[in-house]
């Protein structure tokens, strides 16, 4: 949950996340999910490169990397990253299901005040769900819409749709997150 610019090399952002994944009522392979929570960090070294790295329910880690194409200032702004995560996820069924993910988002931000961007993050997302009954990997294609208001602190606002390519199965997701740069 980002708006397309990159923090500046001299700061760190520290944010906390919640979200929920709800599957189509017709859905043979996913279900709907608990309320997650993710804590995660977003560091840069350099100008237009950032990090991220984060910690989500129940156990889970994820990495991310992001390259600014345009738009440090400005009304529009646009970035492409790759994330890489893994979780652990107990199912309907009560069978832990071990999700590895990765993700190549493109982020496209229209700024009309300083503190306020709206993002839309086009994205496709490799997944692969590990079971003792045996592993299944879906592409998924779809995208977030965000809403980010404050500059130092403040919160982001999402809703997201992604459809399986070839299940044509879906899975909506809402979320809210706080955010702080250091």
């Amino acid at each position: 949950m980002q708006d397309a610019r990159t923090i500046s090399p001299d700061s760190v952002q520290i944010y906390v996340n919640f979200s929920k994944h709800m599957a189509s009522a017709d859905s043979n392979y996913f279900f709907n999910s608990p309320v997650g929570c993710e804590l995660g960090m977003r560091k840069s070294w350099v100008n237009r490169v950032e990090v991220t790295i984060a910690y989500a329910t129940p156990i889970g880690l994820a990495l991310a990397g992001r390259y600014l194409i345009f738009g440090q200032s400005g009304a529009l702004a646009s970035s492409i990253g790759i994330k890489s995560g893994i979780n652990a996820i107990e199912g309907p069924d009560k069978q832990t299901t071990v999700v590895f993910d990765t993700s190549v988002p493109l982020y496209i931000s229209y700024y009309p005040a300083s503190w306020l961007a709206i993002t839309g993050v086009p994205m496709y997302s490799l997944k692969t769900f590990t079971l003792d009954s045996g592993k299944w990997m879906h592409s998924l294609v779809g995208a977030n819409i965000n809403l980010k208001v404050g500059g130092r602190f403040g919160f982001f606002v999402e809703g997201g749709y992604f459809r399986d390519i070839k299940l044509k199965e879906s899975v909506r997701q809402l979320s809210g997150a706080l955010f702080f740069r250091l």
